[in-house]
């Protein structure tokens, strides 16, 4: 029996010199995995504004809500859509996971994390659009709201196992 030599995997390839240098301190690394984090809800779990629970949680609602085209933009054709009359089985599931995990939330904090975590729009424009006249502080009052909302969707999260 001839014994055949397995080809080695080829490395995942990393990020280039200048992604590096546009994603600035907004980088994890975990071993040879790089993921960056210069999304506005990377930056909030970089600058310590939530912490890596909430950072999951919001991530979760923000896949639930790009699942469920909300979120719009370029996709390729879903062909089962059209082919089993209007809408696929996981397209349904992540729209109503979506809608019970913003029933979740309060109003505030439904709209900062929609905000920040799916539209992908940094605290401090979520701020002035909170109706705050100073960057900081609104800056700081989204941080708040956003780790509120977090927390609501922690705890909803884990209810919902």
């Amino acid at each position: 029996m001839k014994h055949r030599k397995l080809k080695p995997l080829a490395d995942k390839p990393n990020p280039t010199v200048e992604r590096l240098v546009h994603a600035g301190w907004f980088v994890r690394r975990n071993g040879r995995m790089v993921t960056m984090l210069d999304d506005a809800l990377g930056r909030a779990l970089k600058r310590s504004v939530i912490n890596e629970v909430q950072h999951s949680a919001l991530e979760r609602y923000a896949l639930h809500w790009l699942a469920s085209g909300l979120g719009g933009g370029l996709r390729s054709v879903n062909l089962d859509r059209t082919v089993r009359g209007g809408t696929s089985e996981a397209w349904l599931v992540h729209r109503d996971a979506y809608r019970r995990a913003r029933a979740a939330m309060d109003s505030p904090e439904a709209f900062v994390c929609d905000q920040v975590a799916c539209q992908d729009v940094r605290l401090t424009q979520v701020g002035l659009m909170m109706g705050y006249l100073s960057e900081s502080h609104g800056r700081e009052k989204a941080g708040e709201v956003l780790r509120a909302g977090a927390d609501q969707l922690v705890r909803h999260f884990d209810r919902s196992r």
